[in-house]
């Protein structure tokens, strides 16, 4: 992905989770890890990132969206093995979180690992 493309696409990811955060029963301070961790993602401050979205998931280990951004991060950082640990646990979790199913199919793209994509991808087509 070009980095002028990230950048918004990142926006709508950290506007999307606000308002879907907004009305979830989450830790108050897990959410703040994971606010804070989206926002340093967004200036492209992917170290620091990680970091807040670990941060989070200590004080909530099941927090779905804390993993999702954290796999994101761990892709952009081309980290995949670890972004594909992180996805396989979200979806253990959380087995209709989309979005984990999308970002696996990129992390294996991204290792030309091109049957494990279009297996994931198939799983999501048929949700």
């Amino acid at each position: 992905m070009k980095k002028s493309a990230i950048l918004p696409a990142l926006i709508i990811i950290f506007i999307l989770t606000f308002f879907a955060s907004a009305f979830a029963l989450e830790n108050p301070e897990a959410k703040r890890h994971l606010r804070i961790g989206t926002a340093l993602m967004m200036t492209g401050k992917l170290e620091q990132a990680e970091a807040e979205f670990k941060k989070a998931l200590e004080i909530d280990q099941k927090y779905l969206d804390a993993m999702y951004y954290l796999a994101l991060t761990q892709i952009h950082r081309k980290k995949y093995d670890e972004a594909e640990e992180n996805l396989k646990e979200l979806i253990k979790y959380g087995p209709k979180y989309e979005p984990a199913y999308l970002a696996l199919g990129e992390t294996y793209m991204a290792r030309k690992e091109f049957e494990k994509a279009r297996d994931i991808l198939k799983k999501l087509k048929e949700m």
